[in-house]
């Protein structure tokens, strides 16, 4: 048959192609359903055929060793008999990714309650994961991510896992841009904690939470208010506020009225690792070469009055005047979040180039602030144009605020 895709399963569907694999959906006579096929492309040179097929075994290899929902289940490992190539055969989630229904969603469907469970879901796979088994994700993903026709959610694609506490070096690890801990962009040798797998699941988070109207962004962060130092009405007319006014881009009317009430340590920049540049605490100020000569009548006395030189802006000032348009917020999202709001938070901005977009934002003081927290300030800095420095680099900088 022409759908015939080994002796006794039958290709319905291609799902993907891959560098190194493709993906199929096929039945399986033998357990009467629909599988998945991850099958190595046809073609790779030996010496990388043989390494991929090690990564297809691991992966097989580990995801056996799994019993929870969360994850699919592998039924046999096999090679065609057509051409010898490898494949295995798993359970098959009825459903799309979590990147495919972002994009495809209607806005009925994308909802706090959406979001909650997402969270939810993902700690306890991640919880399974981490504390049963001892293994890392190390590429979780929304493309990583499938909903499925009840929407609940599942974990797929184990080919980068990895045990925690292994040390790896920065060559070896895969994964997507923008979702990889700084570590391994920053490291040369990088001990696997638990903390990659939980950094990757709040960019994931963030992404969701970027789709959400500003009703349902309320809606969540109304239900994470704690009722002794804000009312129920406070809650909901702070939140709806900050969150229409960021999303529309408006400056909040609450900033005509209210002195800004925050200080702010300069803007000093880390000591940055290779591959982050270095920021050096100046700005080379270039004076204009061009000479003229003022011819002036005789026995006339002239006062020339010279313009003032306009200043270059500098680095730190530029930087410090653009994060402080969000100083407003920054104080409601603590709100929200905390009972009273800290005397102190310092915040490490990590900006990449050459967007000059925020990468990420970390809370380094205090210690104890919750994920809700950071998702808000990531929220609130990620749609920030910030300066470019003369290098052209990536560049870390932390920021204190005293309130």
């Amino acid at each position: 048959m022409r759908n015939r895709f080994d002796e006794d399963i039958w290709t319905l569907k291609k799902l993907a192609e891959g560098r190194d694999y493709d993906l199929y959906i096929a039945f399986w006579p033998e357990e009467d359903e629909k599988v998945l096929i991850k099958h190595i492309r046809p073609g790779p040179s030996e010496e990388n055929k043989t390494k991929i097929e090690e990564r297809l075994l691991k992966e097989a290899a580990t995801l056996e060793e799994f019993w929870s929902p969360y994850f699919p289940k592998i039924f046999d490992i096999r090679r065609r008999v057509k051409d010898d190539s490898l494949y295995i055969i798993s359970e098959y989630f009825p459903g799309v990714s979590v990147k495919q229904f972002l994009e495809t969603a209607t806005p009925k469907e994308l909802s706090a309650e959406l979001y909650q469970k997402l969270d939810k879901d993902l700690h306890f796979a991640l919880d399974y994961l981490h504390n049963k088994k001892g293994v890392l994700h190390l590429d979780l993903t929304p493309d990583n991510i499938i909903i499925d026709l009840d929407k609940n959610f599942h974990v797929i694609d184990f080919e980068n896992s990895n045990l925690i506490g292994k040390e790896l070096t920065r060559e070896e690890i895969r994964g997507k841009e923008g979702y990889l801990h700084p570590d391994f962009l920053e490291k040369r040798s990088i001990k696997l904690e638990t903390t990659h797998d939980f950094y990757s699941l709040e960019k994931t988070l963030e992404d969701f939470y970027d789709h959400l109207s500003f009703l349902e962004r309320a809606k969540l962060l109304r239900k994470k208010v704690s009722l002794k130092h804000l009312s129920i009405g406070s809650a909901t007319v702070i939140a709806s506020l900050a969150l229409f006014f960021s999303v529309q881009g408006i400056d909040s009317p609450t900033r005509k009225i209210i002195k800004p009430s925050i200080s702010r340590s300069p803007a000093i920049p880390k000591s940055a690792p290779r591959s982050v540049y270095k920021i050096k605490d100046k700005v080379k100020r270039k004076s204009s070469s061009l000479k003229r000569e003022i011819k002036v009548p005789a026995k006339v006395k002239t006062n020339k009055v010279r313009p003032p030189r306009k200043k270059a802006k500098r680095f730190e000032e530029d930087f410090i005047e653009r994060v402080g348009t969000k100083d407003q917020e920054l104080k409601e999202c603590l709100q929200l979040f905390h009972k009273s709001l800290p005397s102190k938070i310092k915040l490490e901005f990590s900006v990449q180039s050459p967007q000059n977009k925020l990468n990420s934002v970390s809370i380094l003081e205090p210690k104890e602030t919750t994920q809700e927290t950071r998702i808000c300030l990531s929220s609130i800095y990620k749609g920030i144009k910030f300066p470019a420095h003369k290098s052209n680099k990536s560049y870390i900088i932390v920021q204190s605020f005293q309130f």
